[in-house]
């Protein structure tokens, strides 16, 4: 029945062990489709405790996930996908580092779990290293490209794990992520790959979205399959 923040902090206080308080505040953080910065912290806070009023007018912080984490590890892990997946894919900030930054803290504990976590988490690694490259005094652009190789690597291990998820926002929500990065980075990604490799891919994600016969999703696949052309006609241009 919570329908402000700290309603759902209180419930989790009352009973940390439960994943639902922890997932019903994602779904109310998100169910505009945009995480906003002050909402991505009061996510935040979680990793690190919340505070508790006590008796004597003291507060103690409890580390809510610890206890979640400790009674049940597969809700934890479930906690910890979901609000990773809210960062990836709704967090309102400018650059794909800081969406991944954030992202990653949650991913890191559900890794076991979910192999696109990892993924996740280790496309967050490369993204932090090409920043750090490209702001170090004496540029560093093999080493950078290095890392973008990774990341293509990444993206197509990402599809095949796609199609190992039975739903189809799921895979949706991934192949709107991969589409998303190489629209962002075609200059690199055509540095250390060929165009063709590349819009070969996008082309089947766009085969693989067409098949998805759910009316109700008809909308995202057809906005992600005109992302994916503009994403192709972006690649032919740079040519």
């Amino acid at each position: 029945e919570a329908d402000t923040v700290y309603e759902f902090y209180q419930a989790m206080l009352t009973d940390p062990t439960r994943k639902e308080a922890y997932l019903e505040l994602n779904t109310f953080m998100n169910d505009d489709f945009t995480l906003s910065r002050d909402e991505g912290q009061q996510l935040l806070k979680l990793l690190i405790g919340l505070d508790e009023k006590k008796d004597n007018g003291y507060s103690e912080t409890v580390n809510v996930l610890q206890e979640l984490k400790e009674a049940d590890s597969d809700a934890y892990m479930d906690v910890c996908y979901e609000i990773g997946q809210s960062f990836l894919f709704y967090y309102d900030v400018t650059l794909d580092r800081y969406r991944y930054l954030n992202a990653a803290k949650w991913f890191e504990g559900a890794k076991e779990k979910y192999p696109t976590a990892e993924i996740y988490c280790d496309i967050s690694d490369c993204l932090e290293l090409i920043n750090q490259y490209n702001g170090s005094k004496i540029k560093q652009t093999e080493r950078m490209y290095e890392e973008y190789e990774k990341i293509w690597n990444m993206l197509v291990e990402l599809d095949l794990k796609a199609a190992e998820y039975d739903s189809a926002d799921a895979k949706i929500q991934i192949w709107k992520e991969i589409d998303s990065m190489i629209n962002s980075n075609v200059a690199e990604f055509l540095e250390i790959t060929s165009a063709q490799e590349v819009i070969d891919l996008l082309n089947k994600i766009d085969g693989n979205a067409a098949a998805v016969d759910k009316s109700i999703l008809q909308n995202d696949i057809e906005a992600l399959r005109e992302d994916i052309a503009a994403t192709i006609k972006k690649i032919t241009d740079s040519e």
